[in-house]
């Protein structure tokens, strides 16, 4: 139970029948060494895809960047951007991830890090 779910689970990941809930994405991701994600461009695709590989829901990460849930789901698909305090937070999650330091679920540590200065 490498992944922390019974092996029949992961063979219906394999055969397409369900799919695998968001907080197990990091640790397929480690266990296969390959991100399938399309390379992206934009600011809001690679945040959702850090998002995404962190494990983390729209819900979890406004939470840890003290935002609206409905504001990062239109940071992620471009119809907004971060201004001021939270565009540094936004590219703070986005450099700790993209260099692998991915908060875990808790988020403590990474809330230590976006603590906000003055």
């Amino acid at each position: 139970m490498l992944l922390g779910v019974h092996p029949l689970t992961v063979t219906n990941w394999e055969h397409n029948r369900t799919s695998p809930a968001l907080r197990f994405l990091p640790g397929i991701l480690a266990l296969i060494s390959f991100d399938p994600s399309s390379p992206t461009t934009s600011p809001g695709e690679r945040l959702r895809a850090c998002r995404r590989r962190a494990g983390l829901s729209q819900e979890r990460l406004a939470r840890l960047l003290g935002i609206d849930p409905s504001t990062l789901s239109r940071w992620e698909r471009n119809l907004r951007d971060p201004t001021g305090r939270y565009a540094r937070l936004a590219v703070t999650f986005l450099g700790h991830c993209e260099r692998g330091i991915c908060p875990d679920r808790n988020g403590v540590a990474f809330r230590l890090q976006l603590s906000p200065t003055r």
